[in-house]
């Protein structure tokens, strides 16, 4: 994938802001400037050179990742007739502060967030002029061009492929952690490279617990089967849930997932560029109050998603950030009632110049 517009955003960063150097740290944002995703940092002077530290067990994979960056292996310890002649024998801070006063850089933007707290001690310790650029790289990242957009509609495919496929074999009888282990299975047989984060199956009262982890629990007949899976493709992420019955659901629950579907949609209705996240998320509770469903949603209506499943802009009704074309957002309500049941559906959202397209298209009642 091209990088070359993310670059392109921070050269005109450390321009606005008088910077001579820029340090990348954590495996994300490794991976959005460079592919690669794995423990170090990544370095860019205002003249346009480009660094990569990674630990020397990492260069080889380094190497086929990363174009057009210079790589640098470094390591704590000797290692005598090494493959390398430019290795750092140094740990990662210490070979960060030698490349940056080797360039002579004064003032240097980190983005701190994601630094390990060692690190970004030692670096400003050493550099005394740190700027941080933390914000700008999440809004920068906020924004996915065409590239990003199709790799992430590609991750999309994978998991509801991975679900689709999952239907035929998922029983009664079966524990949560079994079904788990089938719709995995079934992401990585469509092409996941990994999964965006643990896929959460819960059925019955497990699934009043909206960050449930898969038990020994058989799955019953008539009972709210929440799933909530996400394929990782080419270092980006997708999140898809989906709330599946076997036997056909109990009237009463089927009704809360009518209105949990009803809020979803309403809420997709009103995204455009320029509207406040925070009326989004208002507008599915809006649609729940009518129903008396409202309390039972405790958590936040949405996140981005991209290089990391949990992104900027959050939607809550506390954000006011205006949502953007090229954005694109999980749509995701739900209700739980403790001891009970718990439905959430969640699809993933393109902001559009003229409005949005919903990038997932699998069916939002399943019936087994």
């Amino acid at each position: 994938m091209s990088v070359l517009s993310h670059y392109k955003g921070l050269s005109k960063l450390m321009e606005e802001r008088g910077l001579d150097c820029v340090v990348i740290l954590g495996e994300a944002n490794l991976a959005y400037l460079t592919g690669y995703r794995g423990p170090g940092a990544l370095l860019i002077s205002k003249n346009g050179v480009k660094k990569l530290l990674v630990p020397l067990l990492e260069a080889y994979r380094a190497e086929e990742l990363v174009k057009d960056v210079e790589i640098l292996p470094y390591v704590s310890y000797s290692v005598q007739h090494c493959i390398y002649d430019n290795v750092l024998y140094k740990r990662l801070k210490e070979a960060i502060v030698h490349i940056l006063k080797g360039i002579g850089a004064r003032k240097v933007g980190v983005d701190i967030s994601e630094g390990d707290y060692d690190v970004i001690v030692y670096v400003k310790e050493k550099l005394k002029h740190m700027v941080d650029i933390s914000d700008k790289l999440k809004e920068m990242r906020s924004i996915k061009d065409p590239k990003e957009i199709e790799v992430i509609t590609h991750a999309i495919r994978i998991a509801e492929c991975g679900l689709e496929k999952s239907l035929d074999l998922i029983r009664d009888g079966m524990s949560e952690i079994e079904v788990a282990g089938i719709v995995e299975f079934g992401m990585r047989k469509a092409g996941a490279n990994g999964y965006a984060f643990p896929t959460i199956v819960a059925s019955g009262s497990n699934a009043a617990y909206p960050h449930a982890v898969p038990s020994n629990k058989p799955i019953g007949r008539h009972e709210p089967i929440v799933i909530d899976l996400g394929a990782l493709y080419n270092n980006y992420c997708s999140d898809l849930t989906r709330t599946l019955f076997i036997g056909g659901a109990d009237p009463e629950i089927k009704r809360a997932l009518e209105a949990v579907i009803e809020a979803q949609e309403e809420a997709i209705d009103i995204i455009e560029p320029g509207i406040k996240a925070c009326e989004v998320d208002m507008k599915a509770r809006e649609v729940l109050a009518k129903y008396d469903l409202d309390k039972y949603f405790i958590h936040s209506l949405g996140h981005g998603i991209g290089i990391e499943v949990h992104e900027a802009p959050t939607l809550n009704s506390n954000s006011d950030t205006e949502l953007k074309s090229g954005m694109v957002i999980t749509i995701e309500p739900g209700i739980y009632i403790k001891g009970k049941y718990g439905i959430r559906i969640e699809d993933d959202v393109l902001v559009t110049k003229s409005g949005r397209t919903i990038l997932s298209s699998m069916n939002k009642l399943i019936e087994l």
